[in-house]
């Protein structure tokens, strides 16, 4: 390593170490010197932040992993559901029940199960889902 106060022939002291770089010539020896020394907190900021974007980036990505997970689970659900009513549709369908009777049954059953933490948008989107879902299986049953 080249000690630059040696290739310049001088001897630095720590004052000349720490001098601000206005008051080296550009091009010193003692202009990088300073230069260096006012950089090096910011070195080490950066350092010490991308250090932390890269923990907050992975906790980031382990989220939108688990929402994803959740996103499918819930539309696996969702077509388990609709499945699920579309056969009850067919059977009281079979058993004779009048279009209005099943739509009856069917909101009846779905609101006795909706789960009391959705919003009343989401419970709203829910019923509706129900019931264009028994209307649909109801007539392509006929």
């Amino acid at each position: 390593m080249i000690d630059w106060r040696e290739s310049e022939g001088t001897t630095a002291t720590s004052t000349n170490a720490h001098a601000d770089v206005a008051d080296a010539p550009l091009g010193s020896c003692d202009h990088v010197r300073a230069t260096l020394i006012r950089a090096r907190p910011a070195i080490c900021a950066a350092r010490a932040r991308t250090q932390t974007s890269r923990t907050v980036l992975a906790r980031a990505e382990a989220l939108v992993g688990a929402s994803a997970e959740l996103v499918q689970a819930s539309l696996a659900l969702h077509a388990e559901l609709r499945a699920s009513i579309t056969a009850c549709v067919r059977r009281l369908h079979a058993d004779g029940l009048p279009a209005e009777r099943v739509l009856v049954r069917v909101k009846a059953a779905v609101r006795e199960a909706m789960p009391s933490e959705l919003e009343p948008s989401e419970a709203r989107d829910l019923m509706e889902d129900a019931v264009r879902w028994t209307i649909e299986a109801y007539y392509r049953a006929a």
